[in-house]
């Protein structure tokens, strides 16, 4: 039989080692944006922020270059409270695809298919397809 301090011990590596494998950075490209939208949708500008590059492009009715533009872009939708679902996401590479809708309080409804470029943990692309 194992000692109780055994058994504690045992606990304690295991607590530590998934504490410790869950405050890695998201890379793999289907996460990174399901958080990226998921941030949004808990209206967390600056956790969302996080997965886009400094230098990135976000194609949708306009074009968005740059992380402030994206982010100014993004704190209008955040201020009629839009929500984002994905579904059947797909990666290829560093490219995802998926179909997407917005709804927000005015009613609006955005549908559409989009696909976004990910490297190293950060949209580096956006569009609307």
């Amino acid at each position: 039989m194992k000692s109780p301090t055994i058994v504690l011990m045992s606990i304690l590596v295991i607590l530590l080692a998934s504490a410790c494998a869950s405050t890695q950075p998201i890379t793999e490209p289907v996460a990174v944006i399901e958080a990226f939208h998921e941030a949004l949708n808990d209206g967390d500008m600056d956790a969302a922020m996080n997965f886009v590059a400094d230098d990135t492009r976000f194609i949708l009715d306009t074009l968005y270059s740059g992380k402030a533009q994206v982010r100014n872009f993004y704190e209008g939708t955040m201020a009629i409270n839009t929500q984002w679902e994905l579904g059947d996401l797909k990666a290829e590479g560093i490219a995802v695809t998926w179909i997407g809708q917005s709804t927000h309080d005015d009613g609006g409804f955005a549908p559409g298919p989009f696909e976004a470029v990910v490297q190293n943990g950060k949209i580096v692309s956006f569009k609307a397809l």
